[in-house]
């Protein structure tokens, strides 16, 4: 689930900041199948001529373990299909990556800030350079009690949720075969990814305040 994470990042469309509540917390069949059922949950759909993505997912890890794989470059390309090549400056937020879906190449730049936090980090996403349509993204890491804070929100006992909500530049949304094809890469690519974070440990000593 967290290969959705940068390559979630990077294969989805991305931008301004979401509502509070997103679809399937409104919905309790929905936070149903995304708790108890532990199901995936992608859409990309279009809004005010923008393509606007959304993800989510439960991981059975804590949100200092999610962290720790998050901002590794290396596991992040190795546990990635799409990811070929993979450089993250932190301390000045530059992204540099070569992904490619169905035998084609896209170079992607741009800056992604890393926002730590005990219980809800935060990774901030923009690339206005490359071959995909510009976009922004937010890749968020909620533990229960992040969850218990927001105002309406269903809550989960155990595990984190890994949370995605992206936009495109305006006037430049997708097309209906490539949201299709975005949704299906979102939903293969989540489950890589949380299989991934699941069986990895964070060293002993390591505590979450120290991300």
């Amino acid at each position: 689930m967290i290969k959705w994470l940068l390559v979630v990042f990077c294969l989805s469309v991305g931008a301004a900041e979401p509502a509070p509540l997103d679809y399937w917390e409104k919905s309790p069949e929905l936070w149903k199948k995304l708790t108890e059922e532990r199901q995936i949950l992608v859409s990309a759909k279009n809004e005010d001529g923008r393509t606007i993505s959304r993800g989510a997912g439960l991981v059975r890890a804590s949100v200092a373990e999610i962290w720790a794989f998050t901002t590794n470059t290396e596991k992040i390309k190795t546990s990635s299909r799409f990811i070929k090549e993979f450089k993250w400056d932190q301390t000045s937020g530059d992204v540099d990556m070569l992904i490619e879906m169905i035998g084609i190449s896209y170079r992607l730049r741009g800056k992604a800030l890393p926002k730590p936090d005990p219980e809800n980090p935060k990774v901030e996403l923009a690339v206005h350079e490359g071959s995909l349509v510009p976009f922004t993204a937010l890749l968020e890491i909620r533990s229960p009690k992040a969850q218990a804070a927001i105002e309406g929100a269903p809550g989960f006992a155990e595990g984190s949720l890994v949370r995605l909500y992206g936009v495109s530049s305006r006037d430049r949304a997708l097309s209906w075969p490539l949201r299709v094809a975005l949704e299906a890469v979102l939903q293969r690519s989540a489950g890589h990814l949380r299989t991934a974070v699941e069986s990895e440990k964070v060293p002993a000593g390591v505590a979450p305040t120290t991300f």
